[in-house]
């Protein structure tokens, strides 16, 4: 398989899921944390560089992190109002 039929596997099994009634299954593509404009983080054009996993990092906790932090505000946990489940994709080659 290749990297994008991987994606569309998962993104596809993702969708499946929840309309199946998994309403704390999330998923986000890697494209999101590494995209075509990050090419130069991807040395040899799969796997990130040290600067790549900070970015991507960085990006995994304004997506994901935050939210849930924002979500979960005076629970004194974060399961305390929000089980998610992150399905993620992977970086683009």
């Amino acid at each position: 398989m290749t990297l994008m039929q991987v994606r569309e596997e998962v993104s596809d099994t993702v969708r499946l899921l929840q309309q199946h009634g998994d309403s704390h299954l999330y998923g986000y593509s890697g494209l999101d944390l590494l995209g075509h404009a990050d090419a130069e983080l991807l040395p040899d054009g799969v796997d990130p560089s040290g600067e790549g996993y900070m970015v991507m990092a960085d990006r995994i906790r304004r997506l994901i992190a935050e939210p849930l932090m924002v979500c979960c505000r005076g629970t004194g946990s974060a399961a305390g109002r929000s089980k998610a489940s992150i399905a993620e994709v992977g970086p683009i080659p």
